[in-house]
């Protein structure tokens, strides 16, 4: 998680790609991918037991306004990451 973060903090774009499984009209799984475009973060802390948790702010091409979500609670076979570290002149 703090790969995005990082970005976030340092305005640099990133992109959370996600592999999972689907499973078609004859039951046979296939893999299916999609990536979203991360544009920040926020942390919430529960008062009761302290535990801090990270949702990424989204934008996921699947609605007009950006989203968030529990990066702990993503459920996909594998994850990964990308930033665009740019310079301007």
């Amino acid at each position: 998680i703090s790969f995005f973060t990082n970005a976030v903090d340092k305005n640099y774009p990133s992109i959370l790609g996600l592999v999972g499984k689907g499973i078609n009209s004859t039951g046979n799984y296939y893999k299916v991918g999609h990536a979203v475009s991360v544009n920040g973060y926020v942390k919430y802390k529960n008062k009761n037991t302290g535990v801090v948790k990270t949702y990424l702010q989204v934008a996921d091409g699947w609605y007009s306004s950006t989203r968030c979500i529990l990066y702990d609670s993503i459920n996909a076979e594998s994850t990964s990451g990308t930033v665009i570290n740019y310079q301007t002149r």
